[in-house]
């Protein structure tokens, strides 16, 4: 199998509060021949903004995407609240094209696009749709 590499979008409270979760995905990962890279820059996704201010959000899940892109690198998102907003921003950039240069208009004081290209990867996406279950049954006893 050959080494897949992915940024790894920690989030704000993974290396606080779920440290040991990160522990274990950096020490189980690579035996799936999967690397997670860390990348410098990224910030909040906006999820805890989002009831005050949904175009901040936006931004902030687009500007984690974009220095994504920026890498080649998909983004592996552990945590379930960033990948939902990650996801949506995703999905309502790749539709609304004003939006879409509204944002990037923003990003660019930084030097980043959102291209939309790259792809959003969970725990679970990760473990069964790129490992899948059969690589797993064979390195994990008992199942």
């Amino acid at each position: 199998m050959v080494m897949k590499k992915y940024a790894l979008y920690p989030g704000c409270l993974m290396q606080m509060e779920q440290y040991s979760y990160e522990m274990s995905i950096r020490e189980i990962l690579p035996l799936f021949d999967v690397e997670i890279v860390d990348v410098n820059g990224f910030s909040c996704c906006g999820e805890p903004m989002k009831s005050v201010n949904q175009l901040l959000t936006l931004y902030l899940s687009a500007r984690n995407l974009a220095i994504g892109e920026q890498q080649s690198l998909d983004l592996f998102i552990p945590c379930a609240m960033c990948h939902l907003s990650l996801s949506e921003c995703k999905h309502i950039l790749n539709k609304d094209r004003e939006m879409k240069e509204r944002i990037n208009g923003v990003l660019a004081s930084e030097d980043l696009e959102y291209r939309g290209n790259v792809e959003i990867v969970h725990t679970v996406d990760l473990l069964h749709d790129h490992v899948g279950v059969e690589e797993i049954k064979k390195k994990v006893e008992h199942l």
